[in-house]
């Protein structure tokens, strides 16, 4: 599935299963080893205590990833990894500024983009010519506001969308 830690299997008879979604924080990235972070130490400290039951954590996060992407994340793996609790950390990305568009407005006009568009995004000289024109379209967008990545609003709908996935 392209996590950290072992591929994921199917949920076993009496397994409890914890999916961490979240950004570069749970996922352990700046640490010398994966085994170091927080969520890690929670599978051990789950294992040592309760030794009578299969706990089994899967760290699904992504750095960078907001609470909008978690959603849609979960959206997408939820009912294939069926997990018992899920639990979110996100950090600082929800009201980071990356341009002028929030993170659903970029997937949504990256979702319409073409299978030629696609294509030429591996082509070298097509990306230094879009970062050309870009830089150019930068210079025009002068006067516009910044926009963070999730709004306050769209991250209270994204906690109740995942809440409600939950429950």
């Amino acid at each position: 599935q392209g996590f950290v830690g072992p591929e994921v299997q199917a949920k076993q008879e009496g397994e409890y299963r914890i999916l961490f979604l979240g950004d570069s924080t749970p996922l352990g990235l700046g640490l010398n080893k994966a085994d170091e972070s927080f969520v890690r130490q929670l599978e051990e400290l789950l294992r040592t205590r309760i030794p009578d039951r299969r706990v089994v954590v899967v760290n699904a996060s992504v750095a960078g990833y907001t609470s909008w992407q978690c959603r849609k994340q979960l959206e997408l793996i939820g009912e294939q990894l069926k997990p018992d609790l899920v639990i979110t950390y996100f950090g600082n990305n929800d009201p980071s500024i990356n341009g002028y568009l929030t993170d659903r407005e970029l997937y949504e006009q990256t979702r319409k983009s073409t299978a030629a568009n696609r294509l030429l995004a591996h082509s070298y000289v097509y990306r230094l010519l879009k970062d050309v024109v870009l830089g150019v379209k930068d210079k025009a967008q002068t006067g516009k506001t910044l926009t963070a990545r999730v709004s306050p609003e769209e991250a209270q709908e994204n906690l109740a969308a995942i809440s409600q996935w939950c429950a």
